[in-house]
């Protein structure tokens, strides 16, 4: 069951009993479940297993309210992984770097929320399986082009974009914040600003990302035997990723299943 388990201090994310409910039904049909996601690029909570198990259980994901085991599909340090081929011939990539864990399973369950997000206009099913299975090489791989910049006029060089950097990505000059190439583009220095100094790129291509991550999730559902629940509630305009929330932008929709 590929799910999210939320950021430390967002509140959005689809609670345990999701997982528990399907998990049950799992059993039911003889199955062995476990809930699972892979480590973040950025730098905060979730960005290796140690810590991201520990922010799964404070955000109330653990084998008792979930029903199953908690496991974070790509290993300790986002590096175990498997490559995955691409379908298709003009393409970006020929293989996509997956968790291993995912790719051993039997099954791959989505159990995903519906929300906003900066680069992808929409984190939904896709999103869950692209840049949710991927380990840190393959968010590297979607990322590679979407650097954000500084609006200098606006920065005041508090620092605090730095607190979610995973890349050493951004250096503080002459009380500036200046992004240097180690950037991978995660976009997660955007919403640590809190005066909006750090905005997307717009003159850079986001398509490219939303092209790679259907390319990662091609080979995701070509290579496993999918099914996926989709939980249109709390629909905000950031995804789950963010360590915060703003109001839902519409009404609570309802589910999606399908496989």
């Amino acid at each position: 069951i590929k799910t999210h388990f939320g950021e430390q201090g967002n509140v959005s994310y689809l609670k345990p009993i999701y997982a528990r409910t399907i998990a049950e039904e799992i059993r039911r049909q003889g199955g062995k479940p476990f809930v699972t996601d892979c480590s973040t690029l950025y730098g905060g909570m979730r960005n290796d297993m140690i810590n991201h198990l520990e922010c799964a259980a404070l955000n109330g994901f653990n084998e008792h309210s979930c029903g199953c085991p908690v496991i974070i599909g790509d290993g300790l340090r986002g590096t175990d992984e498997i490559d995955v081929p691409v379908p298709g011939d003009d393409t970006f990539f020929k293989k996509a770097h997956i968790g291993r864990a995912i790719m051993d399973a039997d099954v791959l369950l989505t159990l995903t929320h519906a929300k906003g997000c900066t680069a992808a206009v929409y984190g939904g099913v896709l999103k869950n399986i692209s840049m949710g299975c991927a380990s840190k090489a393959g968010k590297m791989d979607m990322h590679s082009k979407g650097v954000p910049i500084v609006v200098a006029e606006k920065c005041v060089g508090c620092a605090k974009c730095l607190r979610s950097c995973g890349q050493d990505a951004i250096d503080i000059v002459d009380h500036r914040a200046i992004i240097n190439d180690r950037c991978v583009g995660c976009g997660h220095c955007i919403s640590y600003c809190p005066i909006n100094a750090i905005m997307p790129a717009w003159n850079r291509k986001w398509e490219d990302l939303q092209m790679k991550m259907g390319e990662y999730a091609a080979a995701v559902v070509n290579a496993q035997q999918c099914f996926h629940v989709a939980v249109a509630i709390d629909i905000t305009p950031q995804c789950d990723c963010f360590a915060g929330n703003d109001s839902p932008m519409v009404p609570n929709i309802g589910m999606f299943v399908s496989s």
